[in-house]
């Protein structure tokens, strides 16, 4: 755990998303190992994967909202970081995870770090920044004072590029 955000909201969900991924690989016959905090914070991966003769690199998001004002977390919509704070490689140009396993309601959605990319060039305006994050559907948003790039993808394109699916 980040003890710098420690009670943060973003941080708690974060936390609950990765014990839960735990919970749900094992229940789908996978093991979990948790990363260094070096490889978590670097490197852009939490925890390695290994199940059926195959091991794997992970990075896990857990649902989440829109706007942070909002009241529930969403299903319908994606938050990709194309650029970290302060500039840096964000979790999709800076990971050296194989997956990323993004949280939903009812499961986990495994999806190639490459094939992200690839959605990323086909569908996100990268010139079109927008001021607000419900604008930001296939938009280039930043938040005040961050230097971050994230935009939204609709999770149906996630479901189309997806790898595995692990049930909770």
């Amino acid at each position: 755990m980040n003890k710098k955000f420690k009670n943060e909201p973003w941080q708690i969900q974060g936390e609950k998303a990765e014990k839960l991924f735990v919970t749900t690989c094992k229940k789908n016959g996978w093991d979990t190992i948790k990363t260094s905090y070096k490889n978590d914070f670097l490197n852009h991966f939490d925890f390695f994967i290994e199940g059926y003769n195959q091991k794997y690199k992970v990075e896990v998001k857990s649902r989440k909202k829109i706007s942070r004002k909002d009241d529930i977390y969403q299903d319908d919509w994606i938050w990709l970081e194309l650029k970290g704070k302060n500039f840096s490689p964000g979790w999709i140009y800076g990971s050296k995870a194989d997956y990323v396993a993004f949280e939903m309601s009812d499961s986990f959605i495994l999806c190639k770090i490459e094939d992200l990319k690839e959605i990323i060039k086909k569908k996100v305006d990268i010139y079109k920044k927008v001021k607000y994050p419900k604008y930001a559907k296939y938009k280039v948003y930043t938040r005040f004072n961050c230097g971050d790039l994230l935009t939204l993808i609709r999770s149906n394109d996630i479901m189309e590029i997806m790898s595995f699916q692990f049930l909770k």
